[in-house]
């Protein structure tokens, strides 16, 4: 891969990467703490467990695409990386307890 072709797989995939780690931090810190007794942790652990993949998605696509220098392949994982945000929010609302106020 070239490395200009590694520029731009890398930004994207490491500015997801640090928006994932930054709310799955957040979120696992509130499953730790608590958000008091009217809290849904149903729509907690959906989220967990959707950035969880994603930072999986993303470990996958730089190992085929860095290590493995399958460069589309990794491209393609990557952008399954960034099309899974949404369905997280399809998730929480057809699963979580939606309060609409």
């Amino acid at each position: 891969m070239s490395p200009i072709l590694k520029i731009v797989f890398a930004v994207p995939l490491v500015l997801n990467a640090l928006i994932t780690t930054f709310y799955f931090v957040l979120n696992f810190w509130g499953v730790l703490t608590g958000m008091g007794p009217s809290h849904s942790r149903i729509n907690d652990w959906i989220v967990l467990t959707g950035l969880a993949t994603i930072l999986a998605l993303l470990g996958w696509a730089y190992h085929l695409a860095i290590v493995q220098e399958r460069s589309l392949a990794g491209f393609g994982v990557l952008g399954l990386s960034i099309l899974a945000w949404p369905l997280i929010f399809l998730a929480m609302l057809l699963f979580g307890k939606v309060h609409w106020q």
